[in-house]
């Protein structure tokens, strides 16, 4: 049986280096859910590569935490977000 603390998403910001021949080195950010499984953290859903603005990622991550968004809308709110 999954105790309630178990269930709980949890969401994480991610970084990722992007480089190319015509741009220098940046750190872009994204988000992360995933959900605790016994003593396993299983991956729901991702998305990379939202913003290089850190705080602006990081507090829609943290809002999707409040709100214990589904995993199968992320990407849908990250393009509300970008748009």
């Amino acid at each position: 049986m999954t105790t309630p603390a178990e269930s709980l998403l949890l969401y994480r910001l991610i970084a990722t280096s992007l480089s190319g021949e015509d741009f220098p080195e940046t750190i872009t950010y994204g988000i992360r859910i995933c959900q605790k499984n016994g003593s396993k953290i299983i991956t729901k859903a991702a998305v990379e590569d939202i913003s290089p603005d850190r705080k602006a990622v990081s507090d829609l991550c943290r809002l999707m935490e409040e709100e214990q968004l589904d995993p199968v809308h992320l990407r849908e709110v990250v393009e509300d977000f970008l748009s």
